[in-house]
């Protein structure tokens, strides 16, 4: 069975892969308040129940395509039960809403709990924020803090364009302004821009000023404290930031922290592109089908929203492998991008080292 092996500076997770899968599943799913809280916990028992068995079926030795078939059946309804809660809540809130304006963020994913304000006007005009919803100029997000081991972590995923997503971290609270504008009040975001998409540029304001992508990854977080700041890191690409004391503007590039604080000092720093400060973006990743793709797209996309780099034991594999199509089916969107590894690479017969953000991939033992 294929292993993710994670050496000294990879960041190793403590839980064991079936529990960091179950947690993601719950919360991915959330709680909807229309259920009573023991129906909740029964229905997700039976659900962790069910995954956990499949799980264990298939581990004990190489898995045969239609084996590889069932245990994603039932992942799939395991997932489905928890998922069709948070569904069922987000239709009944969609019906007869009215249609969205085309400049405006799409919800596609909810962690926990995030509420939504539709016109900004304070508390009074809060409610729980939805799958599926689009949101129009004024509306304020925010989303609790909380701790991931006690799976209660929060966060959204937002899409603005084709090739142009969002992430709002825990303990956020954002403003869209329309026209390509965020304004971030408290928290962090994550844009991911790929390089070339055909779409708007997005813009993330914040009390000292305003950060622009030139195709990019990057994170723009605002430091509340005795002297606030604004922070800028970039994963990919680059990124453009205007303070608002109208200095020429900074150029912040892949692998730099840059932050200013509200004296006007400035602080640099580097942050690699696997660092474990990146880890909360995973969480809200937009998901990823497996159906009908190759192993290179699923690698491609593995090592874009983990920040790893990919190797081959040798360039015939990868010729041989990258092409060859993905035998384990489904959506691997209820699950953290770096806990989907163990699963794809067995399902292609292949094996990981990971270490130091690289990961090296060969072909399992006979």
């Amino acid at each position: 069975m294929s292993s993710i092996t994670r050496f000294p500076g990879s960041n190793g997770e403590s839980d064991t892969v079936e529990e960091a899968r179950i947690r993601r599943l719950i919360v991915d799913a959330g709680q909807p308040t229309e259920l009573p809280a023991e129906d909740l916990q029964a229905i997700r028992a039976a659900a962790r129940a069910a995954w956990r068995s499949a799980y264990q079926e298939q581990r004990p030795g190489p898995a045969s395509a239609a084996a590889s078939g069932s245990f994603w059946a039932t992942v799939a309804l395991a997932a489905a039960v928890i998922v069709a809660l948070g569904v069922a809540t987000w239709w009944l809130g969609r019906a007869g809403g009215e249609a969205p304006s085309p400049a405006s963020l799409l919800v596609e994913r909810v962690l926990g709990t995030a509420s939504i304000d539709p016109d900004g006007s304070g508390p009074a005009g809060s409610r729980p924020l939805l799958i599926a919803e689009r949101l129009a100029s004024g509306t304020v997000i925010e989303t609790p803090n909380g701790t991931l081991g006690a799976a209660l972590i929060s966060g959204v995923g937002l899409r603005f364009a084709e090739g142009l997503t969002v992430r709002v971290d825990q303990g956020s609270r954002i403003r869209w302004i329309g026209e390509g504008v965020i304004e971030l009040e408290a928290g962090a975001v994550y844009v991911d821009a790929f390089p070339g998409a055909d779409g708007p540029d997005l813009e993330v304001r914040t009390p000292l000023g305003a950060a622009r992508h030139i195709g990019t990854q990057f994170e723009v977080r605002w430091i509340d404290g005795e002297v606030s700041a604004t922070r800028v890191r970039v994963r990919e690409g680059s990124v453009l930031f205007y303070a608002i004391n109208e200095a020429p503007a900074a150029t912040v590039t892949a692998g730099d922290e840059w932050t200013l604080a509200e004296d006007g000092s400035v602080v640099t720093g580097r942050v690699e592109p696997w660092d474990p400060e990146w880890d909360w973006v995973q969480s809200s990743a937009p998901q990823f089908d497996l159906r009908g793709r190759t192993v290179g797209e699923y690698l491609a996309w593995l090592a874009r929203e983990t920040g790893w780099t990919i190797r081959f034991a040798s360039p015939e594999l990868e010729a041989q492998i990258g092409p060859s199509s993905v035998d384990t089916g489904g959506n691997l969107g209820d699950f953290r991008p770096d806990e989907t590894a163990d699963l794809v690479l067995d399902g292609a017969r292949l094996d990981g080292r990971l270490i130091d953000g690289v990961l090296v991939i060969s072909r399992q033992a006979e």
